[in-house]
């Protein structure tokens, strides 16, 4: 492999680390914010080029630990050799049996423009509705999901303990792995700008490729730590090592808390001054029956839009149905009167909805 398609698969590597990272930093303080418990869940636990046991060698580009499961990951900005599937097998084969506690779940981050994926893509579904095939030998070439399940199989169950380098599973424990197993298809540049777009997430006011090269700097770094304990951290570690965890909105002390009273705030004081209806007895007739043609239009609108009116001619009351029926439908809704919110205010609301995705808002 060439210099530069090597530093390529790092990049694409670590970026996708660092994606994860940060989505699983903004899904904590997403649940902190909506959970009524005061004890939310613990961060799981980051590792780059690093083994799950200890004196194993650094066999895996990422790893998350999670209080029940481990994902393993392997992150491939070219196209998978042959060699490459067997390696990936055997270290499947091997961590289950070492991972007696936890499920093992197995990743395969990919760029889906340099490589065929849609095996891939098909092996979960297709291992948890395989019937139960002999297979004698690794298939000879591997195009459909049907010749990779087999490959695997082979591999994880059958392959000989001098080969495979440990005992061999079960064939229900390999269906099991394998109906767990994830693809993540997505191009090296969509993955640039989906991290970019979660450090805005957590860093509104700084400049997100300039933070992201640092991450990537320190990751970098931790990759070739001699101590591989050093190879695992948390996101409060690597965010205070690089001195920005100041910087990080949702860390910094009380803002949580406060952005979950002004949203509590907000939203009961728009429910109380919004009449969504006449009474509370009665049948409430729908937008869909009563202004069929602005539920039509709405309907079909994807970017953001203003209701104009005459005081008392209704606009609040409409938006209450609009996020009523987006409540139904499964949206996150966010609704407030606009005089309920000071100028001071503002911003901090606008910072705290970037960890909540709005459906609607008034």
């Amino acid at each position: 492999m060439s210099g530069a398609l090597a530093r390529k698969g790092f990049r694409f590597q670590d970026l996708y680390l660092l994606r994860r990272v940060l989505e699983e930093s903004a899904s904590h303080f997403s649940s902190i914010l909506e959970s009524a418990l005061p004890n939310p869940l613990a961060q799981p636990r980051f590792g780059i080029e690093v083994g799950t046991s200890a004196g194993s060698s650094a066999d895996w580009d990422s790893v998350i630990e999670y209080a029940d499961r481990t994902e393993l990951i392997e992150a491939k900005s070219g196209s998978i050799s042959r060699g490459e599937r067997i390696i990936f097998w055997r270290r499947l084969r091997r961590e289950v049996q070492l991972g007696k506690t936890v499920s093992i779940n197995a990743v395969l981050a990919v760029d889906p423009s340099v490589d065929e994926t849609a095996k891939w893509a098909q092996l979960a579904t297709f291992a948890s509705t395989a019937t139960e095939v002999p297979i004698s030998e690794e298939p000879e070439r591997v195009s459909t999901v049907a010749q990779l399940f087999a490959e695997a199989i082979w591999w994880i169950c059958h392959a000989p303990e001098s080969q495979a380098g440990s005992p061999e599973l079960s064939r229900e424990r390999a269906r099991l792995l394998l109906t767990s197993f994830r693809l993540a298809s997505i191009t090296s540049d969509a993955l640039e700008a989906n991290v970019l777009r979660e450090i805005e997430l957590l860093f509104p006011d700084g400049l997100s490729d300039q933070i992201s090269d640092s991450i990537l700097g320190w990751l970098n770094r931790r990759a070739i730590e001699k101590e591989k304990g050093r190879r695992y951290f948390s996101i409060r570690e690597l965010l205070g090592e690089m001195n920005i965890l100041q910087e990080s909105i949702a860390f910094q002390s009380g803002t949580l808390q406060r952005w979950k009273a002004l949203w509590f705030e907000l939203s009961a004081l728009f429910v109380e001054r919004a009449r969504a209806r006449l009474g509370k007895a009665g049948e409430s007739i729908s937008i869909g029956e009563s202004q069929p043609d602005i539920e039509k239009q709405l309907g079909l609108r994807t970017e953001n839009f203003v209701i104009v009116g005459k005081a008392g001619g209704g606009k609040t009351a409409l938006l209450a149905q609009f996020g009523a029926q987006a409540d139904k439908a499964g949206a996150e809704v966010f609704r407030c009167n606009a005089d309920a919110v000071t100028e001071d205010e503002l911003q901090d609301l606008f910072r705290s909805l970037r960890f909540k995705p709005v459906g609607a808002t008034a």
